[in-house]
């Protein structure tokens, strides 16, 4: 079982661990009943290739997408498709935006105060030159990658 990745600089010979997921809280996958899912349910329309991929027959799963996708090509084709129920595409602005709906109406999308969009970013103060660091004149060695020009 996959437990850590490590990663390694070019600069530093030694590999470094970059997460331990040993160490993270396990979290259970909870999925509502087959039942209660509708048929434009991914878990429903992509099942058998799902099975397939876990029965490790790749053959099967690749018969089984193709099956998805060359439906979802004829429903698009005959415009069988159904009202989309979280975006829809906007013709002015050639984006996809949320549909909002309260209560089941339609309803506006949320204002936040123009505040909240305001980008705020505060400059790093740069730090006074230390009389210990050498200057470029007094440098007697190029750093590594670096070319001293006289």
């Amino acid at each position: 079982m996959w437990k850590e990745t490590f990663f390694k600089s070019k600069e530093k010979a030694e590999k470094e661990l970059l997460i331990d997921v040993s160490k993270q809280e396990q979290v259970e996958l909870k999925y509502p009943p087959r039942e209660e899912h509708d048929s434009l349910s991914s878990m429903i329309i992509w099942e058998q290739v799902n099975l397939a991929i876990v029965e490790d027959d790749m053959y099967r799963a690749d018969a089984e997408k193709r099956k998805v996708e060359d439906h979802q090509r004829h429903l698009r084709r005959n415009n069988l498709l159904p009202d989309p129920r979280f975006f829809k595409y906007d013709d002015a602005s050639k984006l996809y935006l949320p549909i909002y709906k309260v209560d089941g109406q339609a309803a506006h999308p949320p204002t936040l105060p123009q505040s909240q969009f305001e980008l705020k970013v505060a400059k790093p103060e740069t730090p006074a030159p230390s009389s210990s660091s050498p200057t470029p004149e007094s440098s007697t060695s190029p750093q590594p990658g670096t070319e001293q020009v006289q």
